[in-house]
């Protein structure tokens, strides 16, 4: 972890745009989901949050600096401070977090997506896909977060809406 004074702005701060994300993240090599855990560029920014952020900006979390549209990292930047903020307004200390209100932390209503492979997907409806990208877990849905590619593997099994071969790990929903 980086001393106080070299972290980057944290999620809700206004300097947080587009720009600045392209700029600070935009020459990375590494995969989106490994850049955005980088506490001098965001601070505060974890896997749980990293995986949601990515789903809300329906941005796949293995894409590299190249496969983002201006677009892309517009809704990036605004999906940042409002996944922050919406476990905010839900109110929920830390301590509530942890245990998820009672339950696992997976099973918290605000998580669609983090710890939920082979899950379907909140929005589409397709099995969510579970990769492990710069060794951290990394739940995301192929069809719904575009270029879904993790590396040079895909996530998956053939969609019901999306067409073509995937060769990695998919968990079956029972």
């Amino acid at each position: 972890m980086p001393r106080e004074e070299a972290l980057g702005p944290g999620p809700t701060d206004p300097t947080l745009t587009a720009e600045y994300l392209k700029l600070k993240l935009g020459k990375r090599k590494k995969a989106i989901k490994e850049t955005l855990h980088d506490q001098t560029v965001v601070a505060g920014v974890g896997n749980i949050h990293s995986d949601k952020m990515l789903s809300v900006a329906g941005v796949c979390p293995g894409a590299g600096r190249d496969a983002l549209s201006d677009a892309d990292w517009g809704r990036l930047a605004n999906a940042i401070p409002k996944v922050v903020l919406w476990g905010d307004a839900d109110q929920m200390t830390p301590e509530e977090h942890l245990r998820g209100k009672g339950k696992a932390h997976q099973n918290a209503v605000y998580l669609p997506v983090y710890g939920r492979g082979g899950q379907p997907c909140p929005t589409c409806g397709d099995a969510l896909c579970r990769k492990a990208i710069g060794g951290r877990s990394s739940t995301y849905c192929p069809n719904c977060q575009k270029a879904c590619q993790v590396g040079s593997v895909f996530c998956g099994q053939k969609s019901k809406r999306h067409s073509g071969l995937f060769n990695a790990t998919v968990f079956t929903v029972l």
